[in-house]
């Protein structure tokens, strides 16, 4: 039994021998399939793991998928108590990209799903790995509810757009950042919608004078010796002149609007540090 089996190699083996007759045995398997979710955490073998989402992926169905993705988001919620590593992220993606290979297929399923995709998608600190499969997962999502024209359909699309709203200031990847202005530059179709990006992007681009600030500060002479929160500081910034060329100028700020200064939304820095550019 596959319960109460703790051997890797066995389970391998049984798995393997299970996935050889699922096309002849498909629905008494299909009433295992919880079973099989449930070999997908940290104590299993990679290749355990991967034989499990492979059978899920042949098995599961529009009655059983709920159950799977609950499973799923438990074990997501689990590992969030564990010390990240390469293994967990690989986990996390595994099943965001099992749960997105299933909502294409079964789209009528409840919006809970799709929203925690996206969210994660957003948001899940990957490596740069990952980053190209962040962009395709998100991009799937709303290229799959766009095609339908239903109500219910538009309306995950409005959830999936006001998600994005509401975590834009925590993507801190400039190429998921990129991905997301797209989409809400082509699915925002309501006036309301519309004004609520704009303003958005708006904040998060802050002062339209985009001079690049010398990161060099000096420290005013006459205030070296001291510690407090108003001590003054001189900072050198580059600027264009009236006549194109390059020049600096010299200010006198205290710590607190230096301070200030430095704490930069996302989007801003993506435009004065990246190769940040819009894919519309």
């Amino acid at each position: 039994s596959i319960h109460e089996e703790r051997d890797n190699n066995t389970l391998i083996i049984i798995l393997k021998k299970l996935y050889g007759i699922k096309n002849r045995h498909g629905e008494i398997l299909q009433e295992q399939i919880l079973t099989f979710a449930n070999l997908i955490n940290l104590n299993y073998a990679i290749e355990l793991r991967k034989l499990s989402f492979e059978l899920i992926d042949e098995l599961i169905s529009e009655s059983t998928i709920t159950q799977v993705f609950d499973k799923f988001i438990n074990i997501f919620t689990q590992l969030n108590s564990v010390n990240e590593s390469e293994f967990t992220i690989d986990l996390k993606n595994s099943m965001l990209k099992c749960m997105l290979k299933n909502i294409i297929k079964f789209p009528e399923i409840d919006k809970l799903y799709p929203l925690f995709v996206l969210e994660k998608n957003l948001t899940f600190k990957k490596d740069k790995l990952y980053v190209y499969g962040q962009i395709n997962s998100i991009r799937e999502l709303f290229t799959v509810y766009s095609k339908k024209d239903d109500e219910k359909c538009q309306n995950i699309i409005k959830e999936m757009l006001n998600k994005i709203i509401k975590l834009f200031e925590e993507i801190d990847q400039y190429e998921i950042m990129e991905t997301c202005i797209w989409s809400l530059a082509n699915y925002s179709n309501e006036l309301p919608l519309l004004k609520q990006t704009f303003d958005l992007v708006m904040k998060n681009l802050g002062d339209l004078d985009f001079e690049r600030e010398n990161d060099e500060i000096v420290e005013n002479p006459e205030e070296s010796g001291s510690k407090s929160d108003n001590t003054k500081k001189t900072i050198t910034k580059t600027v264009v002149l009236p006549d194109g060329t390059y020049g600096t100028v010299t200010q006198i700020l205290d710590v607190k609007e230096i301070k200030k200064q430095k704490e930069i939304k996302y989007l801003r820095r993506f435009l004065l540090e990246t190769t940040f550019y819009f894919r519309i």
